[in-house]
């Protein structure tokens, strides 16, 4: 389904939204012939059985995308809170084209053993062969931190891209939301956090700086999370020296990491 109407349309925001099925809101955004820019958060779909689609069907709709050269000027895309996808193998970033530049996406985990319990990033699988900048938004609500874990927030997001040599800056914002958890996390060490966040070390043979050799910056926000940040930095030249120079380490409001990237 064509809509003439927003074939001019550059800019595109569907927040807190039901809308009929997933491939409604595909024929809305393919049919904005000139949008660079588009943001959905909270969006559903009243038919749900619409995300258990078939990987043929996937393939049906990409093809879509690539014959008709839909979303051929989308350079910046944010999704928070919206699964396209019941399937954690589907490749769904396609259907969005492969001109975007920056994506801004949501992680969160669903057990107490928090990054075992991931599997690579269903919106970034495989897709985006252009992307530059990644803002990637953990939210870490009700879960200890000092849980095992097998891969870190850094590692999860390399397993999920296709192109990883070259995307050039990556920031990693980790939000702990609801209430009393701020207070919780205080207690826990920077060391925790960063076998969390980051690799436990750099192998040989394939260092971070030969994984992401157009890295230009990493940047890793704390929000309403209190962490020692001398001590994690220093605990950074330690397990990845190859990049420790390009690592930033902030804390900031939870207001600030909704700005417009």
């Amino acid at each position: 389904m064509s809509l003439p109407v927003l074939s001019t349309l550059k800019k595109l925001e569907i927040y807190h939204s039901v809308i009929g099925s997933l491939r409604t809101l595909l024929d809305v955004v393919w049919s904005c012939r000139q949008l660079t820019h588009l943001t959905l958060s909270q969006v559903i779909f009243a038919d749900e059985i619409s995300i258990y689609h078939s990987k043929k069907t996937l393939q049906r709709w990409r093809n879509l995308v690539r014959d008709g050269k839909a979303c051929g000027k989308l350079t910046h895309l944010s999704v928070y809170a919206t699964a396209f996808s019941a399937h954690h193998d589907m490749i769904v970033g396609a259907l969005f084209g492969s001109a975007v530049t920056t994506v801004n996406t949501t992680v969160k985990a669903n057990s107490h053993d928090i990054v075992k319990s991931l599997n690579p990033i269903p919106f970034l699988y495989r897709s985006f062969p252009e992307l530059r900048s990644i803002y990637l938004r953990a939210s870490w609500p009700g879960i200890d931190p000092r849980a095992s874990s097998r891969c870190s927030l850094l590692e999860l997001l390399l397993k999920s891209l296709a192109h990883p040599e070259v995307v050039q800056y990556v920031t990693l914002i980790n939000l702990a939301s609801g209430r009393g958890h701020s207070k919780r996390y205080s207690a826990i060490p920077a060391r925790e956090w960063l076998s969390l966040i980051l690799p436990a070390g750099e192998s040989g043979d394939s260092p971070l700086q030969s994984i992401l050799p157009s890295l230009r910056e990493l940047r890793i926000v704390f929000s309403a999370i209190p962490v020692d940040l001398d001590a994690f930095y220093e605990g950074i030249c330690t397990v990845i020296p190859s990049i420790s120079d390009l690592i930033t380490v902030l804390l900031a409001d939870h207001e600030e990491l909704y700005c417009d990237s």
